[in-house]
């Protein structure tokens, strides 16, 4: 693309001048996991939010986390790096358990990193008190 760019519009680049490139892979997928509700306080703030705002709406309003996201700091490297995110999909109700998850990483490592944490989430959800 940037040798047709080059050609096309005058562009400056030659083959070579990159040394360096990034990866992002952007994937959308169901989970019967609760893959955001995997901390007990942050489960319990969504609760209790859920809770004092259906009593000032005067209706049902049901909060639960959102979004996990890791990422180096950004203080540390002159060139930032995208983070890994799993967030719920947009304009899909929670009950749909539809993600989104956007990683600095190969897709087949993404995909293996997601099913590797999944996996942990089931074993941890297998092991919590009913």
């Amino acid at each position: 693309m940037l040798a047709w760019g080059a050609e096309k519009f005058g562009i400056n680049y030659r083959s070579g001048m990159l040394k360096q490139f990034a990866y992002v892979s952007d994937l959308s997928f169901y989970s019967d996991m609760p893959l955001l509700n995997i901390s007990p306080p942050l489960t319990r703030l969504a609760a209790k939010t859920s809770e004092a705002l259906s009593g000032i709406w005067q209706e049902p309003v049901r909060y639960e986390p959102m979004v996990l996201t890791v990422g180096h700091d950004p203080m540390v490297r002159k060139y930032g790096i995208a983070p890994f995110t799993i967030t719920r999909r947009a304009e899909a109700r929670f009950s749909e358990k539809k993600y989104f998850s956007e990683a600095p990483l190969p897709t087949d490592l993404h995909l293996s990193l997601l099913g590797e944490f999944e996996g942990e989430i089931k074993r941890l959800h297998d092991l919590s008190p009913k």
